[in-house]
């Protein structure tokens, strides 16, 4: 049985007007850590799988935060600057939410995912993004998408008094928490800029055939000179387009992928963290360190003993 819900939200300066009309399957948490004042490059505000009817609407002027929302089944419009786009399954939707936007769900209803986070790295992806979509990714493969949200789920039901329904609470603070959140956000979205990579239609050949070589070698010694050459133009040339068309230098893109394996195998392998370190193709452990200490406020060791507990290293 559905309930049918309106509710006229202010949060700061920030309006909302929705209607909802949900049913059996809906999650939605909001977390009331101090975010504003978190140092992580990744921060969670509000998350939820939501399975709605045809009277859902939601009319937003704006929000503090970048949404990224992902269509299970079903439809929905969604206007944003000027324009609507009709979502069907396999869309997924990134806004800047401080814009006004629009979301209405269709005859049959509406299920979907959907993450509002921020954070100082979300402004670059989100150019990122837009450059190669337009705000809509089609045929977007959810796996590792939806499985990073249900875990960050599955973390809220178990700190209910990190969680908000509707209403601001009490902040709750728990450092490892956060960092755990913004791992998970950073997989997410580098699964995310992947599919992108392989939209090659968005980027010249010369581009794609950088990001292919870096691809096959960024575990190995890659110089700003090697990708250029592999993209066939000059060095200064080169820097300028790479960041152009992909919205980050060439240092942090190959840091990006050695990051993304790094976390695969400290989370899948027991090797030790200086032996994953060089294997991902880092000059050495500190500068795994520096990475991670960086974007998630934690150690490599840190981080592997909170997925994996019971691991000693």
């Amino acid at each position: 049985m559905s309930e049918y819900y309106i509710i006229l939200s202010f949060y700061m300066k920030f309006k909302a007007n929705i209607q909802k009309n949900f049913q059996s399957g809906t999650r939605s948490y909001q977390y009331t850590g101090k975010s504003s004042s978190n140092p992580l490059r990744y921060v969670m505000d509000m998350t939820g799988h939501e399975i709605v009817g045809s009277a859902y609407r939601l009319d937003r002027e704006g929000y503090y935060t970048y949404l990224l929302n992902y269509t299970v089944s079903g439809s929905a419009s969604f206007t944003y600057l000027g324009r609507t786009h009709e979502l069907r399954p396999g869309d997924l939707v990134f806004i800047d939410c401080n814009l006004p936007h629009h979301f209405e769900s269709g005859n049959a209803g509406w299920n979907f995912y959907f993450l509002h986070c921020n954070g100082p790295a979300l402004p670059e992806f989100y150019e990122t993004f837009v450059r190669c979509t337009e705000y809509v990714f089609s045929n977007f493969r959810p796996a590792a998408f939806i499985k990073e949200l249900d875990a960050i789920h599955a973390l809220l039901e178990k700190h209910p008094e990190a969680m908000a329904c509707g209403t601001k609470t009490h902040p709750f603070e728990d450092e490892e928490l956060f960092a755990d959140f913004s791992v998970r956000i950073y997989s997410l979205l580098t699964d995310i800029y992947l599919q992108l990579r392989q939209q090659k239609s968005f980027f010249p050949p010369s581009i794609v055939k950088a990001r292919d070589f870096i691809a096959e070698h960024f575990a190995e010694k890659i110089s700003l000179e090697d990708a250029a050459s592999a993209a066939c133009l000059s060095v200064y040339h080169f820097s300028h387009q790479f960041r152009r068309y992909t919205g980050t230098t060439v240092g942090a893109y190959i840091n990006g992928l050695r990051m993304q394996k790094a976390i695969e195998l400290l989370s899948t392998t027991d090797k030790k963290v200086i032996d994953i370190a060089v294997e991902c193709g880092f000059s050495d452990i500190q500068m795994l360190n520096k990475l991670f200490k960086t974007n998630f406020s934690m150690t490599p060791t840190q981080y592997r003993k909170s997925h994996r507990p019971f691991f000693s290293d």
